[in-house]
């Protein structure tokens, strides 16, 4: 199984961080407020997954989407961190995008929140050389890009 989960987790926060806040303390609990509802979600998932007893994947979400403002990116760190930290904690190999989905033609012009076909071609040919060179019984994180 391949996980590619939180970006749209992501796109649902965007209304909080339009918000203002009295002091950057203020506004750092709203990102750990997010980060951390996000991170039992995931955790809860992962959980549920493994307990299928099937070999898992995990992908982070790709953070170079064309026109996102900078500030947006950084926030995406909030997500792909619970992402790697449950990868590690798991010993999960994870299928890292935001190294593979690199170019503006990566992501489709309709929607550039998701991939292009270039960008999808990329994606699956890491993916199916990830699970090829992956030893799914080993218990360790391995970043494939």
């Amino acid at each position: 199984m391949v996980l590619s989960v939180g970006g749209n987790d992501a796109l649902n926060c965007l209304p909080s961080l339009e918000g203002s806040a009295t002091s950057l303390k203020q506004g750092l609990g709203w990102l750990c407020k997010i980060q951390t509802e996000f991170r039992a979600s995931y955790k809860a998932l992962i959980d549920a997954l493994q307990s299928r007893g099937k070999p898992l994947m995990v992908c982070t979400i790709y953070d170079r989407v064309p026109g996102m403002p900078k500030e947006l990116a950084t926030a995406l760190g909030l997500f792909n961190d619970v992402i790697l930290g449950e990868a590690i904690r798991h010993g999960l190999p994870v299928l890292d995008l935001r190294m593979i989905c690199t170019e503006p033609g990566d992501y489709s012009a309709v929607s550039p929140i998701e991939p292009s076909s270039l960008g999808g071609a990329k994606i699956a040919h890491s993916m199916v050389n990830a699970i090829a060179q992956h030893d799914f019984c080993e218990r360790r994180c391995v970043v494939y890009a």
